[in-house]
């Protein structure tokens, strides 16, 4: 099946006469701007549309808000998209609010036309019926790509649904930034120095769609010019760029293959010279004149032709056919490799200690350079103590997704690596031959030699017990104490976070922290302790869980068995159950629930969890309510939660928020209760709530 995408365009350097056709003293073709864009609203006759599928057509613009709109009689009066000089307008304003003055000869507007292969859309058939699915997802694709590549310089585009293979049609004003020198008269001083130069919003095609330029140099021996090397320019780089987006939204699709540089001779015959040269037969052949002759001939001169041009290119498929099904090879080999490497995202995990991000983490930050969605073709990420994000893409290898955060290593530019070789060179900083050593060591001897290959063979029998070589062994476990080893240094500055940006109540957290319950890493992380009350008197250890306050919604490690909870008084009056610590710590600090005992359930609640919690719920006297959580992990614990204990109440969640911290630290009103940091706190009676334990 074919499943190439193109994308062709060419340049308008006239407006059209659409203010013509608007008066009624023109019928013909407008030309130009105006009359490309009557063209696509089927202003003037189209013989290869069909006028029964004119209403599948949709337009997208800023007043779409760039989403597809279908082209109704209500939608087309609404945003006046059937004025001929609709693109054209809108083209001048853009100029005229960037304050450029267009040259009568210079390119104004860059037509486009995207589409993919029939067959692809058609789910490898030449005349089968259209896949929708495939149709919308292209649709969004290419939308997200002219936006993404070209921003405000895009006026408008159309799917046309009506012809016989689907496509959209864009308008781009070729705008750049360039260096320009400064004009004017130079004074004495400056004779015989360069001019200076500007950086200037220019309107430049020639300069925006660049050519591939060919390198040729010169042979000693055989004095021939062969070629050197090949600079792609931004025409080629176009068709990469657009089958790349069109693949992160999930289809599979590859660029148009590229012609050999040194077979280029046959140039693409467009679509006015194929039919100048079918609509107009050849008017006399030499030596030929019996009438029924020369009917015959003027009949099969084009015929002829054709023919000749098909040899021709039939030679130039067949050079490209076998360079194509080389580079094939190639890359069948490279994908054998890459599926025969250490999962990277595992090998992340052990050397650093961290575990990856999960769905609720999503609105935490970007998630990829200029993006703040999470790109479809990233697996797994995860959140580094310095604030980095890297990315594990689906063909495993890796990206720092936060190029404005660089690592304090040597490796301090932006990577895309290919494997778990380079993802340990980038975050430790050590050199090729350390840390094919740490792979090696950390692994079993077969993963590894997939990994570091034959030529690295030679280091697995070298110096295997040196002090250097078990330090490095041992990285992950020294890098996974630090996360979870309390640095009293850095509890003061913690402390006055979750106070003030915050507002926890100070009460609440000074007696977590003098029981040991909560704490602080060196790199300023919060420290939550898990245990387990196995009786009334006997609290044991089970695990810790580290928050980055700076993403308080995003678990960097959770370790030991799941769920968490604080210890049970018997005159407390109310039991509450939520997802987050962050969100117990706000439960505890909001008035009407100081005398309520908090249950924190972790990520994955397994049967020690549930014995516990069927303890609290079956022994205590007080109200059991859940407290809402819109998130993910909320709204599993709410799921799990009713399948073990249907009857337990719900607390809902205000409404306009996610979750109970971001509750907790909207602004004050006058209507709230007063500050929560100076409340009293509830008499011993009432209940206890610093009597905590987690489990």
């Amino acid at each position: 099946m074919k499943n190439f995408v193109f994308v062709h365009f060419m340049k308008c350097n006239s407006w059209g006469r659409g203010n013509l056709v608007k008066k009624g003293k023109f019928s013909g073709r407008s030309g130009g701007v105006a009359g490309l864009w009557m063209h696509d609203m089927r202003l003037i006759e189209t013989k290869n549309a069909n006028p029964k599928k004119l209403h599948l057509n949709a337009i997208i613009c800023k007043e779409t808000n760039w989403k597809p709109v279908r082209l109704s009689k209500e939608n087309i009066e609404k945003i006046g998209c059937n004025d001929p000089d609709f693109v054209a307008n809108r083209a001048k304003q853009l100029l005229l609010d960037k304050k450029i003055k267009a040259r009568p000869n210079s390119v104004k507007v860059a037509a486009f036309i995207l589409h993919a292969s029939p067959q692809f859309l058609r789910d490898g058939t030449d005349d089968g019926k259209l896949n929708p699915e495939k149709i919308q997802t292209w649709a969004a694709g290419t939308i997200e790509y002219l936006q993404r590549t070209y921003g405000e310089r895009l006026i408008s585009a159309m799917i046309h649904m009506d012809e016989s293979n689907p496509h959209m049609s864009a308008y781009v004003v070729p705008l750049i930034e360039k260096y320009v020198n400064k004009r004017g008269p130079k004074a004495k001083k400056m004779k015989g120095k360069p001019p200076e130069a500007t950086l200037k919003l220019c309107l430049s095609a020639k300069e925006m769609f660049t050519p591939d330029e060919v390198i040729m140099k010169v042979d000693e021996k055989t004095k021939e010019e062969i070629l050197e090397k090949v600079i792609p320019g931004t025409c080629s780089l176009m068709q990469d760029e657009y089958a790349e987006t069109l693949r992160e939204y999930g289809l599979d699709v590859r660029r148009g293959v590229k012609k050999p540089i040194l077979h280029r001779g046959i140039k693409h015959e467009v679509n006015m010279d194929l039919y100048v040269r079918r609509t107009n037969p050849v008017a006399h052949v030499k030596s030929l004149s019996p009438a029924e002759l020369l009917d015959w001939a003027v009949v099969a001169a084009p015929t002829a032709e054709d023919a000749a041009r098909a040899k021709k290119e039939r030679d130039y498929y067949q050079v490209s056919a076998a360079d194509a099904q080389k580079k094939a090879a190639s890359l069948e080999q490279v994908i054998e490799d890459s599926q025969r490497e250490l999962p990277v995202g595992d090998v992340i995990k052990k050397l650093t200690g961290l575990d990856p991000l999960g769905p609720d983490d999503d609105n935490s930050g970007p998630s990829g350079p200029g993006s703040p969605r999470k790109r479809k073709d990233i697996q797994l990420e995860f959140l580094m103590p310095n604030g980095m994000r890297i990315g594990v893409t689906n063909q495993n290898g890796f990206e720092n997704l936060t190029p404005q955060i660089p690592f304090d290593g040597k490796n301090s530019k932006r990577l895309r690596g290919k494997g778990s070789l380079d993802a340990v060179m980038f975050l430790t900083g050590w050199e090729f031959k350390s840390a094919s050593e740490w792979i090696a060591d950390n692994y079993s001897s077969a993963e590894a030699a997939k990994v570091i290959a034959k030529r690295q063979q030679e280091f697995l029998e070298q110096d295997r017990d040196n002090d250097e070589r078990i330090l490095r062994k041992n990285h992950a476990e020294t890098i996974a104490r630090e996360l979870e080893t309390p640095d009293k240094s850095k509890w003061n500055s913690v402390k006055e976070t979750l106070l003030q940006t915050y507002k926890f109540r100070e009460t609440v957290i000074n007696s977590q922290y003098e029981m040991n319950w909560i704490g602080a890493n060196k790199h300023g992380h919060i420290i939550f302790q898990k245990g387990d009350r196995i009786s009334k008197d006997n609290i044991i250890a089970t695990g810790k869980i580290i928050v980055d306050l700076k993403n308080p919604h995003s678990t960097l490690k959770e370790t030991g068995d799941n769920g968490i909870y604080y210890d049970i008084d018997p005159m407390a009056t109310k039991v509450v159950i939520c997802s987050s610590p962050m969100d117990a710590l706000s439960i505890r600090s909001t008035p009407e629930h100081y005398a309520s005992t908090v249950v924190v359930v972790g990520k994955d609640p397994n049967e020690r969890t549930i014995a516990a919690l069927e303890r609290i719920v079956k022994n205590h006297p007080g109200v059991k309510v859940l407290a809402e959580n819109l998130t993910t992990s909320g709204q599993r614990l709410a799921a799990w939660m009713l399948e073990h204990f249907p009857k337990i109440e719900s607390l809902p969640l205000p409404e306009g928020f996610r979750n109970w911290l971001d509750f907790h630290s909207r602004p004050r009103l006058k209507s709230d209760h007063a500050d929560l940091r100076v409340v009293e706190f509830p008499k011993k009676s009432q209940a206890n709530p610093d009597d905590i334990a987690m489990e």
